[in-house]
């Protein structure tokens, strides 16, 4: 169960994540635009996605561990 449900979030951070980064693709270029400092923005952001999957595996499971104690009382 918490893979699969770490499976569905990871898709919706994966899809933020990359609309962020190409976003500060896009806004790299063009006047006005923050030239290579926006590239490099753009860049981590899309390095911040490949992991955002890992993340949120090792996340999971102390959510849970929470949830748990905090029903017991």
């Amino acid at each position: 169960m918490d893979t699969l449900v770490a499976l569905i979030l990871g898709k919706f951070v994966i899809v933020s994540v990359l609309s962020l980064a190409a976003g500060a693709l896009a806004g790299a270029g063009g006047a006005g635009g923050g030239g290579f400092t926006a590239v490099l923005g753009g860049a981590a952001l899309l390095m911040l996605s490949a992991f955002a999957p890992w993340a949120l595996f090792r996340l999971i499971p102390f959510l849970e561990a929470g949830a748990v104690a905090i029903s017991k009382g």
